[in-house]
């Protein structure tokens, strides 16, 4: 892999965000936000070199549900993992194109999950951005 991707973070508690940065230390560069509307504004800023989003589905603010939903009117290539402790059916009973991930959830399942849904879109990308 030539250059590091770019995962973005989403979730409103600071401890699940460092954990997750900690354990894609090495792997990936993260983007860290605490609400799907600051991360509305990062991904509006990060413009296409985002690999991958990871968001809890429940946040105060913007929920990851909605977020996602304002995503997609931009950006329907980067793929979506959402984490959530309460029923992980809310993303496809949302219609929303993604993967869900429950919590809590181990180490090294986070980042098979992560690995994959990465080098799934590199392997089935033809542009950048």
């Amino acid at each position: 892999m030539p250059t590091k991707p770019l995962v973005l973070l989403v979730d409103d508690e600071i401890d699940v965000r460092q954990v997750m940065a900690r354990i894609l230390e090495g792997f990936a560069i993260t983007e860290e936000a605490d609400n799907g509307a600051s991360a509305l504004q990062a991904a509006r800023r990060l413009d296409g070199s985002i690999s991958l989003i990871v968001t809890d589905i429940d946040m105060p603010i913007m929920d990851g549900l909605e977020f996602a939903r304002l995503l997609r009117r931009t950006n329907k290539e980067v793929p979506v993992l959402f984490i959530t402790g309460s029923d992980p059916a809310l993303a496809a009973q949302a219609g929303l194109n993604g993967e869900v991930l429950r919590k809590p959830f181990g180490v090294e399942e986070f980042l098979d999950r992560v690995m994959r849904l990465i080098l799934g879109r590199q392997a089935g990308s033809t542009t950048l951005g």
